[in-house]
């Protein structure tokens, strides 16, 4: 039985870090996205008629039907990602397995990059400050046992 247990538990922990992982990576892939749109804004527009004509599609390339989906969920998600990210965490410590290092720096990364000149936490960088995701960022650094970030003069 314990056996059993100790599978259950490091199956999904297994699970929580593989979500978090791929979250992470659809997060560095909008970016990648962002800034090439943004390249793209600067080149002289073409008609959508001679799009046609080329046979241009405004889908994103080379992604599919399913990734394409799955990125529109990324997206759809940014108003509660922070709060997402602080869930996973969560399930990470309720099951008693410390975060690989490289998904806690990544972390605490994002989570700083949520913050706010005034003080407070966006649910995403491109967002502004809310509650819910200024609380969750404090959790999160609770739960990351950077408790030292809330410090008055931190960098938080």
């Amino acid at each position: 039985m314990a056996a059993d247990l100790s599978d259950t538990v490091e199956s999904h922990a297994t699970y929580l870090t593989s979500f978090l992982s791929s979250g992470f990576a659809a997060l560095k892939h909008l970016e990648q996205l962002d800034r090439k749109d943004a390249a793209e804004d600067d080149r002289p527009e073409a008609s959508d008629a001679d799009e046609q004509a080329q046979g241009k599609r405004h889908l994103l390339p080379g992604l599919g039907s399913e990734k394409a989906g799955k990125l529109l969920a990324a997206c759809v998600a940014e108003p509660s990602l922070l709060s997402a990210v602080y869930w996973v965490v969560c399930g990470h410590a309720l099951v008693g397995k410390a975060l690989p290092a490289e998904l806690q720096g990544r972390t605490l990364e994002f989570i700083l990059s949520c913050r706010c000149q005034s003080g407070g936490f966006s649910p995403h960088p491109n967002h502004p400050a809310h509650i819910l995701p200024t609380l969750s960022a404090v959790q999160l650094l609770i739960l990351l046992g950077r408790r030292d970030m809330l410090e008055v003069g931190g960098p938080c």
